[in-house]
Order: structure tokens, then sequence, then C-alpha cells
């Protein structure tokens, strides 16, 4: 296999800082609208969006709103270290042409792009209980679908185990969330119900993707400078 030149690693970490910069910028567009979404709301007299009031915050809301934020963090700090295990993976070893074809780095720019998407659409329906758990599980297949193609596409040869562990890890997760969801909304549960097996799984499926893949979202300093 053919082997990265030193100068288009430097184009590479040139790139991987660019997708980072980008993924920031964009994403701060849904953290907002969640935010508006639960703190304002359009003044019925004045007709003028304006805070609301704290008698009509609601208990839903909010609660889609802790849901929608730990979903944005644990996605968001995942495909930054998605990226820096990609695209700065010569710092810790070999690395192969065929790993970062054209395609394979537009694939990469266009699934930051879809996930920033699909999360501004689920701030934008933290209050619509139903929109918003049909948009996650969306989410979640997209993700799951993904983090499948990464895993077996990638050339294993190039890849330390924590990389292809958390990947897999990652989308049997959410794979399996995804499903138990799907199940649940087909069941025809009362609201109260269906909507506390919803905070459940999602609380469940968060966690564990935490315990399961700490590492790899927080690695400690020797592990990135000796590649264990």
């Amino acid at each position: 296999m053919r082997q990265i030149t030193e100068k288009s690693k430097k184009s590479l970490e040139r790139l991987e800082s660019n997708y980072k910069i980008i993924y920031t910028v964009i994403m701060s567009a849904p953290l907002i609208v969640a935010l508006q979404n639960m703190i304002m709301h359009t003044n019925a007299k004045t007709g003028i969006w304006d805070i609301r009031p704290w008698q009509e915050l609601s208990i839903e809301t909010n609660l889609l709103f802790v849901v929608f934020l730990l979903f944005f963090i644990r996605f968001f700090l995942g495909d930054l270290r998605y990226l820096d295990l990609k695209y700065l993976e010569f710092k810790r070893g070999a690395s192969h042409v065929e790993d970062y074809s054209p395609a394979s780095r537009f694939i990469d720019f266009i699934s930051l792009v879809i996930h920033s998407i699909f999360f501004y659409m689920l701030a934008s329906a933290i209050t619509n209980f139903v929109y918003f758990y049909q948009i996650l599980i969306i989410i979640l297949c997209i993700n799951s679908a993904w983090l499948y193609f990464v895993y077996f596409k990638t050339n294993s040869v190039n890849r330390n185990r924590l990389e292809m562990a958390s990947s897999l890890r990652w989308a049997l997760n959410n794979s399996i969330c995804a499903l138990i969801l799907i199940i649940v909304y087909f069941l025809n549960l009362t609201y109260l119900v269906g909507l506390s097996v919803f905070l459940f799984v999602a609380a469940v499926n968060t966690f564990a993707d935490f315990a399961f893949s700490w590492r790899m979202y927080f690695p400690k300093i020797k592990d990135e400078l000796m590649g264990k």
C-alpha cells in the first residue's frame, strides 16, 4: 500500500482543522434554536418573539431539552474525536492513501452536514414530543449506518484497536436504542408511559455510550502520544 507523503500529511492536518471549525459553527445553530424554543415564545397579545413566563414553562419541553443536550454533547464530541482519529492517525503510525480518497473525505464532510441538519430539526421539535421522537430515531438510524460504513470500509490495518472498538460499540448501542424506540412507537402506549419509556431509553443509550467509549471521548495524554 502507498504511504502518505509529508506534504499530504500537512494537508490532512489543515483539512481536519477546517472540518472542525465548520462543524462547530454549523452545530451552534441547533443549540441556539433549542434554547430559544425552551425559554421563548410568540406573545399572543403583541405577536412578538418574547421570553416565556415561568408559569408557561413546560416540563415536557424541559425534559426533551435535556435529552437533546445529552445527545448533542456526545454526537458533537464523537464527531470531533472521529476526525482526530482518522485525520491525525498518521501521527501515531503508518497511514495509507486508500483511506483518504477524495470520496472518503467528501463523505466525511457530508456526514457532518447531515448530522447538523437533523440536529437542527431535533432542536426545532423540542416543543412537540411526537416529532422529537421520530427525528431522534432517524438520527440514530443514520448515525448507525454511517458508523457501520466507517467500521467496515476503513482499512483495518491502519486503525488502532481503540478506534475500531469505539466505532462498533457506538453503532451497536445506537442500533439497539433505535430498534427499541421503533417498537415502542408502534405499541400505542399512553402518552405518559410513552414519554417515560422514551426518557429511560434515551438516558440508558447516552450513559452506556459514555461508559463503553469514555477512553475514546477523553483519551489519556500518554495514549495520544504513544498510540496505545
